[in-house]
């Protein structure tokens, strides 16, 4: 009987340790740590999520680049202090001229800093439109900053 006690005793710190490793350890989405992130933590300290993939929400404008602005208002006066670039690699920019554009949005990619100065999602992987709770573009066929692979770019 004090052998089995023991056992049970044994195991079930086995399992306790087990869990909390499990509970530890962080999430990982597609072999990559999905983070979510606000524009004014991206502006204020962009060195702590470089090379991190993000979603960021703001509101999306195309002047005087494809730029992601804390509200409408920083976009309409091209306030770009208050924006993070928003770097369109599809081939033939069906990302700048998608329905994305002048919206609320959900961006998720990679974050890093254009020419090591500017702050900007470098490689985008999808694109929501907040309003009407769908994708207006995404990505298809790799994954962000996969070597060597072709862009393939669905625009919704």
């Amino acid at each position: 009987m004090r052998a089995n006690q023991e056992f049970i005793r044994n195991l079930v710190r086995a399992l306790i340790v087990i869990s909390a490793l499990i509970l530890a350890a962080p999430a990982h989405s597609s072999q990559r740590n999905e983070m979510p992130v606000s524009l004014v933590q991206l502006l204020a300290n962009p060195e702590k999520y470089e090379h991190r993939f993000v979603w960021v929400i703001g509101y999306l404008e195309r002047l005087p680049n494809l730029m992601l602005y804390l509200t409408k208002n920083h976009a309409r006066v091209f306030d770009i202090s208050s924006a993070i670039d928003i770097h369109d690699t599809t081939a033939g920019g069906e990302l700048i001229l998608s329905t994305c554009v002048s919206n609320w949005v959900r961006v998720r990619g990679v974050f890093g800093m254009l020419e090591g100065v500017y702050p900007a999602i470098v490689d985008v992987e999808a694109v929501e439109n907040l309003d009407s709770r769908g994708s207006c573009w995404r990505r298809s066929g790799r994954k962000p900053n996969a070597p060597g692979a072709a862009d393939k770019d669905e625009v919704e």
